[in-house]
């Protein structure tokens, strides 16, 4: 249930941590069942299968997800010079609703989806197709959305960083001892999952519109994310 008008909603979040052997555990997972050093196509898969069972008693109207995951399309050196708008650097992916696949099968899929968007540079397109956001209205875009898109612009966004773009060692004199992402909230859909690595663990961040699913759902996909990353189910 997407916000109408200009109704204002609060932005909810829920965090998890994994230990640095808990994370070194999943790294290596990750590795072995797609067969490549990636992380994002076994972390996305688990995040779907995770959405899919909290929604498992839900009659979704559509055979497939759509997940947009977020692509730093930065170059080295200058994520300071192109920090606005990299926001819109985005790519998508799909999984079946139905039939369940399991989470080795799924992964495996999503591995050949992201090589195909890479080779294909969806990426960059996604980035062009939407430079006009730079001077477009943000009530004209938000229509132009929502007659595109019908309020159904996907299932949720997904994230998995390796690099926490702005860490530093210490804040205000003080040593840092954890740094957490709070993740911007498209509406729609409303709901964001989110991986980042710090200091050798992860980092898991669920951050929601409030009504677009209550504290307890939420609670809940976070421990199935949290539980799928551990035990690889």
């Amino acid at each position: 249930d997407m916000p109408s008008g200009g109704k204002f909603r609060p932005t909810r979040v829920v965090h998890e941590s994994l230990s640095r052997e808990e994370s070194d555990s999943f790294n290596t997972r990750a590795g072995e069942e797609i067969g490549v050093p990636l992380l994002l196509p076994s972390a996305l898969a688990r995040a779907i299968l995770s959405v899919r069972r909290l929604f498992s008693g839900t009659a979704l109207p559509r055979s497939q997800h759509l997940v947009f995951t977020s692509a730093n399309m930065r170059p080295p050196g200058q994520e300071w010079e192109s920090l606005f708008f990299n926001h819109f650097s985005l790519m998508p992916f799909t999984a079946q609703v139905q039939p369940a696949a399991d989470v080795e099968e799924t992964a495996i899929a999503l591995r050949d989806q992201l090589f195909e968007r890479m080779k294909e540079r969806i990426p960059e397109s996604m980035q062009d197709a939407t430079s006009l956001g730079r001077i477009c209205p943000l009530s004209i875009g938000s229509r132009l959305l929502q007659l595109v898109a019908k309020g159904r612009a996907c299932t949720f966004y997904f994230a998995c960083l390796r690099d926490t773009g702005s860490f530093t060692e210490t804040f205000m004199g003080q040593p840092t001892q954890q740094f957490i992402h709070q993740p911007l909230v498209f509406s729609p859909p409303g709901l964001n999952i989110c991986m980042t690595e710090f200091r050798g663990h992860f980092n898991l961040v669920i951050s929601y519109l409030q009504g677009v699913i209550e504290d307890s759902p939420a609670k809940r996909l976070m421990q199935e994310f949290k539980s799928s990353l551990l035990h690889g189910q």
